[in-house]
C-alpha cells in the first residue's frame, strides 16, 4: 500500500510538473491567435510572441500585399525565433491573410491595406508597442535593398530611422513630398498609425534573397529597434 500510495504521489507531482511547463510555453511563446477580423476579403489574427511582462513591445504587421510572400513567413519565422533569445522583448505579430483575388495586383494590394486599416489599426493603437513595422518586398529596381521609410514623417519616427541607418546598412528614404503618387498603403495603413502615436516604419526588403537572408536581415532590424525605440 505504501508502494502504491508514493507511485500516486509521484505521477501527481509529474502531471503538476508538466502542466506549469506547459503553462510556461504558453507564456513565452504564445501561438494562438486572436481573430480580429473575417471578411469576404480575408482574415486578420493577432498574436503575441514572447513574455507578456516584457519591457519592449515590436508590433510587426505581414501578409498587407499577399503577392510579396518573402515579407511574410520568413519574417514570422524571425519574430517567433527573436522572442526565444531575447527575454525581455514581446512581439505583437498582425497576420493578415488576403483570400479573395489574393494574386491579382491591384485587388490584392486594395484588401490587404483595408482589412489592416479596418481591423489593426485600432487594436495596434491601444497596444503597448514602442514601434510598428509594416513588412513589404520589392523588386531589386525599386528602392535600394533594406530600407525603411516613415510617410508621416513624424519626429518619433524619423528620429528612430536615421539612428538606425547611421549604425547599421539599413537605408533610409524620407518622404520628401516631390512625390509624384500618393501611396494607398500609406494613406490608410502607416500614416493613422504613426499619427496615433507610435513610431511607425514601413520596412522593404529585396526580392532577389533567400528566405533565410529575410528571416536573418529581421532579426538584425529587432535589435536595432529594441535598442532605439
Amino acid at each position: 500500500m505504501e508502494r502504491k500510495t508514493k507511485i500516486i504521489l509521484i505521477v501527481v507531482l509529474l502531471l503538476i510538473l508538466g502542466g506549469l511547463i506547459f503553462m510556461g510555453n504558453q507564456k513565452t511563446t504564445g501561438t494562438s491567435g486572436n481573430v480580429l477580423g473575417n471578411t469576404t476579403n480575408g482574415t486578420v489574427e493577432k498574436f503575441i510572441y514572447g513574455d507578456a511582462n516584457a519591457n519592449k513591445t515590436i508590433a510587426l504587421l505581414t501578409g498587407i500585399h499577399p503577392r510579396e510572400p518573402l515579407s511574410i513567413d520568413p519574417e514570422i519565422k524571425a519574430a517567433k525565433e527573436y522572442v526565444k533569445d531575447h527575454s525581455d522583448v514581446k512581439i505583437i505579430h498582425y497576420q493578415t491573410n488576403v483570400t479573395k483575388n489574393p494574386q491579382d495586383y491591384e485587388e490584392g494590394r486594395a484588401h490587404g491595406e483595408s482589412l489592416i486599416h479596418d481591423y489593426v489599426n485600432p487594436d495596434v493603437i491601444k497596444s503597448d508597442a514602442d514601434c510598428v513595422i509594416i513588412a513589404h518586398s520589392h523588386i531589386p529596381t525599386y528602392g535600394e535593398g533594406f530600407y525603411l521609410a516613415t510617410p508621416e514623417m513624424d519626429n518619433a519616427s524619423v528620429e528612430i530611422a536615421q539612428k538606425i541607418s547611421n549604425e547599421s546598412d539599413f537605408n533610409y528614404y524620407p518622404v520628401t513630398g516631390n512625390e509624384e503618387y500618393k501611396s494607398t498603403s500609406a494613406v490608410l495603413v502607416s500614416k493613422p498609425i504613426a499619427q496615433g502615436g507610435i513610431p511607425t516604419f514601413v520596412y522593404e526588403i529585396p526580392e532577389n534573397i533567400t528566405e533565410q537572408d529575410s528571416t536573418d536581415k529581421a532579426k538584425e532590424l529587432f535589435d536595432l529597434m529594441v535598442k532605439f525605440a
